[in-house]
């Protein structure tokens, strides 16, 4: 397997992200359960089933930690909640046995309350300041191990005494073990292989819950250790959103921002590519294309970017756009300004803006029609945040958007496909959406930084799609013309663009397009096209009239002219065409001319029975036709 510069800096194979739903309802729902299976008549005997069992998931889970495995998935979320929950019931169990009178319960179910309160606070609010990362998690789960059977062991200097041991023991051998496979370059097989004969020591102690504890936290802390001396981390920050790392690859060419599991922008060491975007920005990438070619990105002045991550998208950035950032977590600028990590913004952006805050929010305050493009890069770790991505936020979008603007979405995703949700939301916003996948990257490009990205590019204009379409066919034929080849330039420009013409059609008719928004700016542009109209016109009758002023000319068009060996390839294409097969041309024409019409009244077609909702009846309905005001004498009633 080729280790990639992503690899390295996330120090992962197979990442795992959890959909946001998953992980807050399944535990709760086993807490919950727990909760009623331990102050039922069930009880005690859940309680010491779960003493049982509970060690030998506690082993196996601080290996998976340890050694930081994370597939396969199926396998790993069950051991987590198992865990959990075999831990929860031994300490509800043993705060059931605590209950105290009838008459003192409902201090005592306060208290309970207070606790778990208390417990939320310190991971939301202590824990983040005080952790660099989520530390919280081990930390419950050796406190679970320590408090979950108190009872069976007493407090007593010996006690305590042998638990530092047992810690330290178990952590110096996690370290050290660890330490000297990786300096050997041992297989993953090897390493799991001697984690398993650690988890046994640390297993062997289970009998005694304190020892047992610290030699869990041993093996947590041994694994940490090893872990932060394995790969180069140059800073570590945890805020309200989550742990970002910027790590350096083993190799020393990269410097990455990384936010979970998935990285969010790297940066090349070497000063020829320090301006180069990489990863999912790569300029050959879906991204790079689309802004190097979309009329809309190139003459852009003004650019809105929601997602700043390490400030990759600012080496796009030329005078005189003006770039403005939206992040919602101040940490991520703090450190894409930083320049021992990443100089984006200093080097190709100085002047962009960067507004903290929530992007829906600090968009609402933004005059309507301000960005010319606006790109969509906010994930949190794997997961794009569901508000983003909803109708209400997309009217807000079409709102701030300038009536030629485009929208981009990044949606690269390991476990989600987000496509039919951008698709509908295209759909009932009458936009154009275009996907463009980079799914296929060979493993030199991965070794020069790029990533598989997959691009959402949305235009609001159908019409504006369909004319630069019509543009290309034109630019196309010209080119051909230049060359000599005639007979295709003529075909892009028949063929293709009345078949450009047909789709247009098809576009008005199948969406249902609100043509009062096509015909805005009409007047403004009508001079402009009265005047190309009229040159072309020119051009025409000029042309026709030279022709008709040669009476050579003339003669070969009207007469049988020349045998079809003695012209020219176009000519000789139209004779044939228009003379042996002239029947069966017009048939095909005919044949299409019905299909066309067919599947414009297969869609217009009125299914009876069918009631419809008639969205743009309903809103631009007078008041007085929707409302009547009563008034009602007092006492009358409503007649």
């Amino acid at each position: 397997m080729i280790r990639t510069p992503v690899c390295d800096l996330l120090d992962i194979e197979h990442p795992i992200a959890l959909g946001g739903l998953f992980v807050m309802l399944v535990p709760l729902a086993i807490y919950l359960v727990t909760f009623v299976v331990a102050f039922s008549g069930a009880g005690p005997r859940s309680g010491a089933w779960a003493a049982r069992i509970s060690p030998i998931l506690l082993v196996t889970l601080g290996g998976c930690i340890v050694s930081q495995t994370r597939a396969p998935l199926t396998l790993i979320i069950p051991i987590h909640l198992a865990a959990f929950g075999l831990l929860a019931v031994q300490c509800h169990v043993a705060l059931a046995d605590d209950r105290p009178p009838a008459s003192h319960l409902t201090e005592f179910y306060f208290l309970i309350s207070v606790g778990g309160m208390l417990g939320g606070l310190f991971n939301t609010l202590v824990a983040p300041v005080i952790f660099r990362s989520v530390s919280e998690y081990p930390l419950a789960l050796v406190l679970a191990c320590a408090l979950g059977s108190v009872a069976a062991s007493v407090s007593t200097r010996r006690a305590i005494v042998g638990a530092l041991v047992s810690f330290a023991a178990v952590a110096g051998l996690t370290a050290a073990a660890s330490f000297a496979l990786q300096q050997t370059g041992a297989g993953r097989a090897i390493v799991l292989a001697a984690l398993g004969g650690l988890s046994i020591v640390v297993f062997a102690q289970r009998r005694q819950p304190l020892r047992f504890a610290a030699s869990v936290a041993g093996l947590f802390v041994g694994g940490a250790l090893l872990s932060d001396a394995a790969q180069p981390l140059l800073h570590a920050e945890r805020t309200f959103f989550g742990v970002h790392r910027v790590v350096q690859d083993n190799n020393n060419e990269f410097h990455g921002l990384a936010h979970g599991t998935t990285l969010h922008g790297m940066q090349s060491l070497d000063p020829d590519r320090r301006h180069e975007p990489l990863t999912y920005f790569h300029r050959t990438g879906p991204f790079g294309q689309a802004f190097a070619t979309l009329p809309a990105a190139t003459a852009a002045r003004e650019v809105a970017v929601i997602g700043l991550g390490a400030g990759t998208l600012a080496t796009y950035a030329s005078n005189p756009q003006h770039w403005t950032f939206y992040e919602i977590d101040p940490e991520v600028e703090r450190i894409a300004r930083n320049p021992r990590y990443f100089t984006f913004l200093r080097d190709c952006a100085p002047q962009a803006r960067v507004m903290l805050g929530d992007a829906r929010i600090s968009l609402a305050r933004q005059p309507d029609g301000l960005h010319d493009v606006m790109i969509f890069d906010a994930f949190n770790s794997d997961a794009v945040p569901v508000h983003l991505l909803t109708r209400e936020a997309f009217d807000l979008y079409l709102r701030k958007l300038s009536p030629r603007g485009v929208l981009a979405f990044h949606i690269s995703n390991r476990y989600f496909d987000l496509r039919p949700v951008l698709s509908r939301l295209a759909r009932d916003a009458q936009m154009v959406a275009y996907f463009e996948f980079a799914t296929l990257v060979s493993p030199a490009e991965q070794l020069q930084g790029k990533e598989a990205s997959v691009w959402v590019i949305m235009a609001r204009n159908p019409v504006h799609s369909v004319l630069w379409l019509i543009v290309a066919f034109f630019n196309a034929a010209g080119l051909m013309l230049l060359v000599g080849a005639e007979f295709i330039a003529m075909l892009l420009v028949i063929v293709y663009v009345g078949a450009v013409a047909v789709l247009f059609l098809f576009v008005v008719m199948m969406l249902d397009i609100n043509l009062t928004k096509l015909r805005e700016g009409f007047l403004e542009y009508l001079p402009v096209g009265v005047m190309i109209g009229a040159a072309l016109l020119a051009e025409i009758l000029f042309a026709l009239g030279v022709l008709w002023g040669k009476s050579d000319t003339m003669a070969a068009l009207s007469g049988a002219g020349p045998h079809i060996a003695a012209v020219d390839n176009t000519r000789a294409i139209g004779r044939v065409l228009y003379t042996q097969y002239f029947y069966l041309f017009q048939v095909a024409g005919v044949v299409l001319l019905v299909a066309m019409i067919g599947a414009i009244v297969l869609t217009l077609r009125r299914r009876p029975g069918v009631r419809r909702q008639r969205i743009a009846e309903q809103l631009y309905r007078p008041k007085d036709q929707v409302v009547t005001t009563v008034k009602v004498p007092t006492g009358g009633g409503v007649s």
